[in-house]
């Protein structure tokens, strides 16, 4: 029953019919007569403490989690609860007193009620910062009328199996409420402060949920993120097999498309989220300092881009998908050019064909020309390997062209914009192993320019007579904190690998493969 200036933010689905003031709002969908499953609110045996609490008018108590008998908070108190495990036999708020949750979004804070729970008018139970109403979960053994007073807000998931939940005109209920009956009275609004899980509050381009759930960054403040392919949508339901599309706004040399994994049914160790993944310089996770490096060899091709690297524990160890990997935009050489090297969670590489996607005509489909897909198992790294293929033409007078020329050539460009003042100097070196497996290395000095702002920057084109594998890069500017190396494997012959990364100094000072 809903009465006259009630609002619902969602869904209403009832076994029976919805009795409807004219005035009430509904914004989602109602559905009557609807199969509904009767909803088994789990119980609990609570066994409360023996010290009692009470929060004085005018006063503000900080409470530690624990064991504790009876909670009154008088009117005009205040009461702040932390992270962890509250238990009570009675939670009693008089009229307006404020319950604050000091919690991040990736916490939580369960209160336990042995017996009575009360909100009186004009309380409010709120967080302190961000809102995600399942950091807060109440539990309640009350048996009879629970009763959330008139102006009232609540915010958090409240559970009470035993009683009946009236909610007074004008309260605003932010979160969920399990109870065997609900009495929603007039101008009360329910909502969740997580309507749309892909939201993005801070604009940083990464859904709240991703950061709540996957990269543990905060969702208000734009500078709290972590360079990813940013999955959409991003919460699933991988029982059944499902298509996550990513976004590659992070990676500037795979900025000209979408790279998508069509995860098959029950492959995710984790059902309701979607993974992240990387792109990286090496089959190494950027955050994950531990992880080992391989370099997938196979005679007569060269690796051709970056890896695409998944998290350890992503997929179950019976886990298959579908990878829609992207051909970096510089390339020329068609598809049937190229195989994908797969690594599984132990670095052990296979080599695989492109998966041909055909229309219903059984004809080839030329839809995504930067894409290629490849069936997977479970796995940790795969890049793209491009056939070794040369051609000789005879011209006349008897002289040979080949495209495969003897030599290498390796073009560095960095710059550094928007330079803190005094920062004058550093250097990219470029570690690199001839075709006699000596060692050496190409150094290039990044100069101070004034333009406005202050900028580091430099180009320059590093020539080689014979072919060379790249095998670490270094990038150090004196007297700041950048100063980071990674391993490579980019094996140049015959062609120019072009190293370059254009970002402002800040960008520089998260660990990352900057250059691309």
């Amino acid at each position: 029953q809903l009465k006259a200036g009630a609002h619902i933010y969602g869904d209403v689905i009832v076994a029976d019919t919805v009795d409807i003031h004219p005035q009430a709002v509904v914004n989602g969908k109602i559905e009557e007569k609807t199969s509904v499953a009767i909803l088994q609110i789990p119980q609990k045996d609570i066994t409360p403490g023996d010290s009692d609490i009470t929060v004085y008018q005018g006063q503000t108590l900080s409470l530690a989690p624990g064991i504790y008998k009876d909670l009154l908070v008088m009117t005009g108190g205040t009461l702040q609860l932390s992270p962890g495990n509250y238990v009570f036999s009675d939670f009693l708020l008089q009229t307006d007193v404020e319950v604050i949750f000091n919690v991040t979004p990736v916490e939580f804070i369960e209160i336990d009620i042995q017996r009575n729970m009360d909100i009186s008018d004009r309380a409010k139970l709120r967080f302190s910062g961000f809102s995600y109403s399942p950091a807060v979960r109440m539990y309640t053994n009350d048996p009879d009328t629970l009763r959330i007073g008139c102006d009232a807000v609540i915010s958090g998931i409240l559970s009470a199996p035993n009683a009946v939940v009236n909610i007074f005109s004008r309260a605003q209920c932010d979160g969920a409420i399990y109870s065997k009956e609900i009495i929603i009275e007039p101008d009360v609004g329910v909502s969740s402060s997580l309507v749309n899980p892909d939201g993005d509050d801070d604009g940083d381009g990464i859904s709240n949920y991703t950061e709540i759930f996957v990269t543990k960054t905060d969702p208000l403040d734009s500078n709290s993120y972590k360079k990813i392919l940013i999955p959409f949508p991003s919460k699933i339901t991988s029982k059944d097999t499902v298509t996550v599309c990513y976004d590659t706004k992070f990676y500037s040399d795979y900025k000209h498309g979408k790279i998508t994994v069509t995860y098959n049914d029950s492959s995710l160790v984790n059902p309701d989220i979607s993974p992240v993944l990387y792109i990286t310089n090496t089959p190494a996770i950027p955050q994950d300092s531990s992880s080992s490096v391989h370099i997938p060899n196979l005679s007569g091709y060269d690796i051709t881009g970056r890896y695409l690297v998944m998290p350890e524990s992503t997929m179950c160890s019976t886990g298959t998908a579908r990878v829609g990997f992207l051909i970096t935009k510089d390339e020329i050489m068609s598809k049937n050019n190229f195989i994908i090297a797969v690594a599984d969670q132990n670095g052990n590489w296979s080599y695989h064909d492109p998966v041909i996607i055909k229309n219903e005509l059984g004809e080839e489909t030329e839809e995504e020309p930067y894409k290629i897909y490849v069936d997977v198992e479970n796995f940790s790294a795969l890049v793209l390997m491009r056939k070794n293929v040369s051609a000789t033409a005879y011209l006349d007078r008897g002289m040979i062209f080949s495209n495969r020329q003897s030599g290498a050539r390796i073009k560095a460009e960095i710059m550094m914009a928007d330079c803190p003042y005094g920062v004058t100097s550093g250097h990219l070196r470029i570690h690199y192993r001839n075709s006699d497996n000596t060692e050496d290395m190409v150094e290039m000095q990044l100069e101070a320019k004034a333009i406005v702002v202050f900028w580091l920057f430099n180009s320059k084109v590093f020539s080689f007579p014979n072919p060379v594998t790249v095998t670490r890069i270094e990038l150090k500017v004196d007297n700041t904190p950048i100063d980071y190396s990674y391993d490579v494997n980019y094996a140049v012959s015959g062609e120019c690998l072009t190293l370059t990364a254009k970002k402002y100094f800040n960008e520089y000072l998260t660990p990352d493969d900057h250059i691309s």
